[in-house]
């Protein structure tokens, strides 16, 4: 059935042109020319034609499966890739856990030298307080004994220079003992 559709389909308009022509009759023997023009030219056509179409499916079908390759490596980097990243993101809770824990420690190490730090500097002024304590008491107490001293002997030079016997008795005194 298909090949007298297709027999038709190519063949009808011949036949059409040909009843035109007025009181020509169609045969079959007016199809022979154009059925053996068109075998040659589809022989023609298939002879120069197989070469290129057969490289062309060729180079698609190599194409394909240089596509294929590559689009296997790049799957399987993407897997690698994946696999990674997820161990990384196994591996991240316990990367956190270890850096929370080392600040924690700093944190405790930082406190404990900053409590001994200020203990020692507690001690340093304590004992600067002290020490500045004792100079200014020392200060004060020679100071004191200069102004008593002083005031002893501003009085006691009143008292010789008013009583003349207490005078004479404290040059002879002195003139003793430098000879």
């Amino acid at each position: 059935m298909r090949k007298l559709y297709y027999f038709i389909l190519f063949f009808a308009p011949t036949l059409l042109i040909a009843s035109e022509a007025g009181e020509h009759h169609a045969s079959v023997t007016d199809l022979i020319a154009p059925a053996i023009n068109f075998c040659l030219l589809m022989g023609f056509l298939f002879y120069k034609l197989k070469k290129p179409i057969s490289s062309h499916f060729t180079n698609k079908s190599e194409q394909v499966a240089q596509t294929l390759e590559r689009v296997a490596l790049k799957s399987q980097e993407a897997k690698s890739k994946l696999e990674t990243q997820t161990n990384k993101l196994k591996k991240v809770d316990t990367e956190v856990e270890k850096i929370l824990k080392s600040a924690e420690a700093e944190v405790i190490d930082f406190k404990k030298r900053y409590a001994a730090e200020t203990q020692e500097r507690i001690s340093k002024m304590k004992e600067d307080a002290a020490t500045r304590v004792a100079v200014e008491k020392n200060s004060m107490i020679s100071q004191i004994n200069r102004e008593l001293i002083e005031k002893l002997v501003s009085k006691a030079k009143n008292k010789i220079s008013s009583d003349s016997s207490l005078k004479n008795k404290v040059t002879t005194g002195i003139l003793k003992e430098l000879r």
